[in-house]
Order: structure tokens, then C-alpha cells, then sequence
């Protein structure tokens, strides 16, 4: 995230894939514009200025967010991979060191005896 002229932030940004750029001053000015007309008061700031220290809290809690989300999001993805991944394999028959199989005595039954 970043902030300033169209230069800089493309200087900031120099390896992204992919930049939206909004013009916050922009919209604050036409909402303003609006509210004035309906006759609400938004003359105060919106946001603090990148130098106040809440700012720096503001976006700190915005990145945790959004790590926290990232990483919800990439579990989700991988638990849905090894279920997907896990269904697709044949199944296997159980094998264990000290279990074997019994032997068929001659002429059983596949089904059990009641």
C-alpha cells in the first residue's frame, strides 16, 4: 500500500502485476460536495494524516487483518487439496506388521453364517 503522485506510487509499486489507483481526494471532495447539499456537515478530516500515530495503528490492524485472512484462506485450500487428493486415491487395504490376513477355509461362504 501506498500513497502520492502517480510516479511515486508506480516507483512503490514497481513489481506489482497489477495496480488500482483511487483518487481519494477526489471522491472525498464530490461526497462533500453532496453532503453539503442534503446540508450534513463533513468539513472535518476523514481519515489522519500518514504522519499521526493512529494512522500507523490504523493500517498495522488493516495488514493483520488481512494476513490472518491470507492464511485462513490458503489452509482452506490446502485441507481442500489433500480431501480432493485423498478421494481421487484407490483405497488401500489396511496394513499393519501385526495384522495378516486369514486364510479362506475351503468352500466358505462370502457372506457370514447367521
Amino acid at each position: 500500500m501506498t500513497h502520492g503522485a502517480g510516479k511515486q506510487i508506480m516507483t512503490d509499486l514497481h513489481g506489482a502485476r497489477s495496480v488500482i489507483a483511487v483518487n481519494v481526494t477526489q471522491i472525498l471532495a464530490r461526497l462533500r460536495d453532496k453532503a453539503r447539499a442534503a446540508g450534513i456537515d463533513l468539513s472535518q478530516p476523514f481519515f489522519f494524516p500518514p504522519e499521526h500515530e493512529r494512522y500507523a495503528q490504523v493500517i498495522a490492524e488493516f495488514q493483520q487483518e488481512r494476513e490472518a485472512r491470507v492464511a485462513r484462506l490458503r489452509r482452506i485450500k490446502r485441507k481442500s487439496r489433500h480431501l480432493l487428493a485423498k478421494k481421487a486415491r484407490p483405497s488401500q487395504p489396511i496394513s499393519h506388521p501385526n495384522i495378516r490376513a486369514v486364510e479362506r477355509i475351503g468352500g466358505a461362504r462370502d457372506q457370514p453364517v447367521a
